[in-house]
């Protein structure tokens, strides 16, 4: 049986983690506006920001905590897939998912790959939560260091569950990815539409069929 008293303690420690990033990182200070902005500013195809989203969150279920955003950079140039929507989608993985989604991870790779009871995962999870916790944000070599030291017994089937749950979650996410890019740019279609119908014209004595003026 799991240790619920670690399992607790996790969640707690996942909150405050929580806190923390919120508090001390920019990007989370920005309004809901600035956030819109960024999303109609996506540039590239809908399959592009689609396919950008699926990486990102396929990296995002591995344990790769500390090489996130390098891992996402890399495969979404790879593939030719939206950058920034991969760099974004990465938030998936954050302290408040981190334990949930690895303990997910190893008991899908468990299966597998043999490993150590998920009671005995669970408590060197909460260990290895509190380490992070003392970190500073942006330490991300750090961190990986922090999850390394789960070892190969943990890591090599958290690793596997961690990759298929990706995938299944990217082939998820993509569709997701080109319906919002379709539906945020047609937002914004229909508001320029909107504003340039609402426009006053710059010349008020000209005709708008006559650029000279003449009627």
């Amino acid at each position: 049986m799991p240790d619920f008293s670690s399992c607790s303690k996790v969640c707690y420690l996942m909150i405050h983690r929580l806190f923390q990033t919120v508090r001390n990182t920019q990007v989370f200070r920005r309004s809901q506006r600035k956030w819109l902005r960024f999303l109609l500013s996506l540039r590239g195809t809908p399959e592009s920001v689609g396919f950008g989203l699926a990486v990102g969150v396929f990296v995002a279920c591995t344990p790769t905590v500390g090489l996130h955003l390098v891992l996402a950079a890399a495969l979404a140039t790879l593939f030719r897939a939206s950058r920034p929507t991969a760099l974004l989608a990465t938030c998936l993985s954050n302290p408040a998912t981190f334990t949930p989604m690895y303990m997910f991870a190893y008991k899908a790779g468990v299966w597998l790959v043999p490993g150590p009871p998920a009671s005995e995962v669970c408590r060197n999870l909460s260990h290895i939560f509190h380490q992070l916790g003392t970190l500073q944000f942006g330490s991300f070599l750090d961190e990986f260091k922090v999850i390394l030291s789960l070892g190969r017994d943990v890591l090599a089937p958290m690793m596997l569950g961690g990759c298929l749950m990706g995938l299944v979650a990217g082939a998820i996410a993509y569709p997701i990815g080109v319906m919002l890019f379709d539906a945020f740019h047609n937002l914004l279609e229909k508001r320029r539409a909107h504003r340039s119908k609402h426009r006053p014209h710059l010349y008020h004595g000209l005709h708008p069929s006559h650029p000279d003026g003449q009627g």
